[in-house]
């Protein structure tokens, strides 16, 4: 029933290893390129995710042997010392196929997870990983004890995975606080309202005083997220990293300018609309009183406060406006600060200990 062919390839199939990359399986297969269904195929193929390496001839063997085992209770066949062979392994390859396949389901959805970006921050704890990995990829094959194997992978596909979660968690409420900062409006004026002008800078001095005072609260917390995120995963990582590291928090910064630009941009657009209304016709915001000029010999009929006055203290209200911004510093340079204290302090315990 079976040839001395079949036994070697059983035996071949065996020696295989337990897990391939898919980029080795697709260059494996030596696929027609011009084929619809294997371009679709390869487009597909991340080179970087991992597949079990089970010989799906050998999976169609183990099926059809088991039917042919029942048959040869009746005595009707007689089976070849290869197949029986194969049939008494049948429950222990079951079970590391599948444990085979957790592995693969644990590495892939942490390379689905993170996108390039990360992954060049995680270049460490990647690597690390893919070192509990590579006996899989080199050395254990289908006829391994591979137990202690299986669980060290789980263990550290597990452990990656939460603090790549943790990391993303953490990134998502930074970006959060920069949505609210790009939508707050940093003023407060009263629609329908006619303001002494006066009265109308010392509200909204008050507002952007209350404003710059969120400002700060959110800038906090932003600093303390992303700090946590460095001292829990990337304190002690190597140079390149910590690259990486002062890359990812430039282009925060770069987000943070703009969600700090748009809340200034934002309350102009809002004072602008309180100016025109809901129309293009002018709106009056400040009440003027028309005055008769006592003190001079030649009194003249004025207004108070004076088309300059109003101009000037708009102008003033504007810079102000941009100035509550400026109690937002640049997330790198407090970084570095943050940085230099938790060095000194890891350096003086050493010390100390």
């Amino acid at each position: 029933m079976a040839s001395i062919s079949t036994n070697e390839r059983i035996e071949q199939s065996l020696k295989n290893s337990l897990l391939i990359r898919q980029g080795d399986r697709a260059g494996n297969r030596n696929l027609d390129s011009k084929d619809e269904r294997t371009a679709a195929l390869m487009k597909k193929t991340r080179p970087d995710l991992l597949e079990s390496n089970f010989d799906t001839d050998l999976l169609k063997l183990l099926f059809e042997v088991q039917y042919w085992a029942k048959i040869q209770t009746f005595g009707l066949i007689t089976f070849p010392l290869p197949l029986t062979r194969l049939l008494t392994k049948k429950d222990q390859l079951r079970v590391l196929r599948e444990n085979v396949m957790l592995i693969v389901r644990d590495y892939n959805g942490i390379m689905q997870l993170i996108n390039p970006k990360e992954k060049a921050l995680f270049n460490d704890h990647l690597s690390g990983l893919d070192k509990f990995i590579a006996p899989g990829i080199l050395r254990h094959n289908w006829e391994s004890n591979a137990d202690s194997f299986v669980m060290q992978c789980r263990s550290n596909c597990l452990e990656n995975y939460k603090k790549i979660n943790d990391f993303q968690t953490r990134h998502t409420k930074v970006m959060d606080q920069f949505e609210i900062i790009s939508a707050t409006i940093l003023t407060k004026i009263k629609k329908g309202t006619l303001y002494v002008l006066s009265s109308f800078m010392s509200e909204q001095e008050s507002e952007l005083k209350q404003k710059q005072e969120l400002f700060k609260d959110y800038f906090e917390v932003i600093r303390v997220q992303l700090f946590t995120i460095y001292q829990e995963l990337f304190l002690t990582c190597k140079s390149k990293i910590q690259s990486e590291w002062l890359e990812f928090l430039k282009d925060l910064d770069k987000s943070l300018q703009k969600s700090l630009k748009n809340a200034v941009k934002n309350s102009l657009i809002d004072f602008q609309k309180h100016v025109h209304g809901d129309s293009q016709e002018i709106v009056p915001i400040f009440r003027v009183f028309t005055i008769l000029e006592k003190e001079k010999s030649d009194p003249k009929v004025v207004n108070e406060p004076s088309h300059d006055t109003i101009k000037k203290t708009i102008a003033t209200f504007i810079k102000q406006i941009i100035q509550v911004t400026s109690v937002v510093p640049r997330l790198e340079g407090i970084f570095r600060k943050d940085r230099e204290e938790v060095v000194e302090k890891l350096k003086e315990n050493e010390l100390s200990g």
